[in-house]
């Protein structure tokens, strides 16, 4: 990758158990799991994710990354309605490489025009997609 394009995170999930009222965040880390950014679907909607026992749903942030180089973490999590219990939480969901120069002096700069959305997922022969 490199600072400052376009990303988009997808985030395929199924309830194992019912999910009523549950949040969607996306963290950013150093690799040594230093924590630089993280948000939360609760800062954009107020639409809550319902699933029933199998059911799947995405969660999609487009966002651009503009980090220095180096290796990063990307996190997800879904939290109860009070953003107080995790429900699932991966803080390493995936690293990412970023190599070149970051286009401003900060360790981290985000387009403030960030896109969070949430929805049914929908089948591909059967399989849901994968995490990306």
């Amino acid at each position: 990758m490199t600072p400052g394009n376009a990303r988009i995170l997808t985030v395929v999930i199924r309830a194992i158990t019912e999910i009523s009222q549950a949040h969607a965040a996306f963290y950013v880390q150093t690799q040594e799991g230093q924590p630089l950014f993280n948000t939360a679907s609760s800062r954009y909607t107020d639409a809550t994710l319902a699933l029933k026992p199998g059911e799947r749903a995405v969660v999609r942030l487009d966002l651009d990354l503009n980090l220095q180089s180096g290796v990063f973490r990307l996190g997800f999590a879904l939290t109860d309605n009070f953003d107080e219990r995790f429900l699932y939480c991966n803080m390493n969901l995936k690293q990412v490489v970023m190599t070149g120069n970051a286009k401003s002096q900060g360790l981290l700069h985000l387009n403030p025009d960030v896109s969070f959305a949430m929805s049914a997922a929908q089948e591909e022969q059967g399989r849901p997609q994968a995490a990306r």
